[in-house]
């Protein structure tokens, strides 16, 4: 069976384009409707996997190379830089401080060991 994760896959392309077409959508606690850090940073590592994995079986994702910067770029905008910290969710009006523990999760949840540890790919 051929696994075919170049420019048809959909399910990456759909990843991005929620972001591209500046959709919001819900925090992993279901409760808060904008951008939230966690769910973008997801995408950002699937798109980076994604691309990990083509080249792996010998297959290229343009697609994933050419978003996921554009997806970290993005993930700069949830930092809050007269607070000195990440908050949780922007784009929304729902009167919280951005404050949550879906930061610390997205922490973890993305963390690659193999990786470098700089401030541009949010590793510590």
């Amino acid at each position: 069976m051929l696994l075919n994760i170049g420019e048809s896959d959909s399910n990456l392309k759909h990843t991005r384009s929620c972001y591209h077409r500046n959709e919001t959508g819900y925090d992993l606690w279901e409760e808060v409707d904008g951008s939230s850090f966690f769910t973008i940073n997801a995408q950002h590592r699937a798109l980076v996997e994604g691309s990990a994995l083509a080249a792996k079986i010998g297959q290229t994702c343009t697609y994933c190379d050419s978003q996921a910067p554009q997806v970290l770029c993005f993930l700069q905008s949830f930092w809050n830089p007269t607070g000195n910290y990440m908050m949780a969710n922007i784009n929304e009006n729902n009167g919280r401080t951005g404050k949550d523990a879906n930061i610390i999760l997205a922490s973890i949840q993305t963390f690659d060991p193999s990786a470098g540890c700089d401030a541009t790919t949010y590793q510590p």
